[in-house]
């Protein structure tokens, strides 16, 4: 888990510069920099709604398979609050993706 934690740490600013410099790219013939500050704003929200899913998947599947197999009692109980904890990051995460998404597809 912290291998996974440090590589992602480590890529997570190389993946936010990519996406500002396309959020550039793709908004170069655009005239106001209201409306590059705006692509960059969407791109940094569907970054962040990204790391959310991944984290709450994760840690759903992680917990559900700890409630299968539990170790202790008091771990089952840890586990399935953990998973409802998870289940409404993914609740919250993957609208605000899909709807920044389609915005910056009409834009």
């Amino acid at each position: 888990m912290i291998l996974f934690t440090g590589l992602f740490l480590s890529a997570l600013p190389i993946a936010v510069v990519v996406f500002l410099v396309l959020a550039f790219i793709k908004n170069k013939d655009s005239e106001s920099f209201e409306d590059k500050i705006r692509i960059i704003y969407m791109y940094l929200v569907i970054i962040v709604s990204l790391v959310m899913i991944v984290g709450g998947t994760i840690t759903l599947f992680s917990n559900f398979l700890d409630v299968i197999l539990p170790d202790t009692y008091n771990n089952i109980n840890r586990s399935i609050t953990s998973m409802f904890t998870s289940a409404t990051v993914l609740f919250i995460a993957i609208p605000m993706f899909m709807y920044h998404n389609k915005k910056v597809k009409t834009i």
